[in-house]
C-alpha cells in the first residue's frame, strides 16, 4: 500500500513538472517533425549508410578469406614434431 502511494505521489509530480516544460516539449516534438520531414525528403540519407554497410560487410569476409589463404600457406607440423613438407625441421 505505501509502495502505490509513493508511486502516485511521484507519478503526479511527473504530471507538474510537464505541465511546467510544456513549451519546451512543444519545440522538441516540432523539432522531430521537422527531421521526420527531411528524411522522407531525402531518401539518398537513409540509403548511403546502408550501402555502405553492405560494402564495409563484403571487403570485411574478402579480407578474412584472404587471411586464410596465407595462413593455409604456412609449413604444417605434426603432433611428434616433424614438418610434413620438410624432414629436417627440428622444434
Amino acid at each position: 500500500m505505501f509502495g502505490g502511494i509513493v508511486m502516485a505521489v511521484l507519478a503526479f509530480i511527473f504530471l507538474v513538472l510537464l505541465m511546467f516544460n510544456f513549451k519546451h516539449i512543444k519545440t522538441a516534438i516540432q523539432v522531430l517533425e521537422a527531421a521526420a520531414e527531411f528524411m522522407i525528403g531525402n531518401k539518398r540519407v537513409i540509403l548511403v549508410p546502408f550501402t555502405y554497410f553492405f560494402l564495409i560487410v563484403g571487403s570485411f569476409l574478402l579480407w578474412c578469406q584472404c587471411l586464410v589463404m596465407i595462413i593455409s600457406l604456412n609449413k604444417t607440423v605434426s603432433a611428434q614434431g616433424s614438418a610434413a613438407d620438410d624432414a629436417g625441421y627440428n622444434p
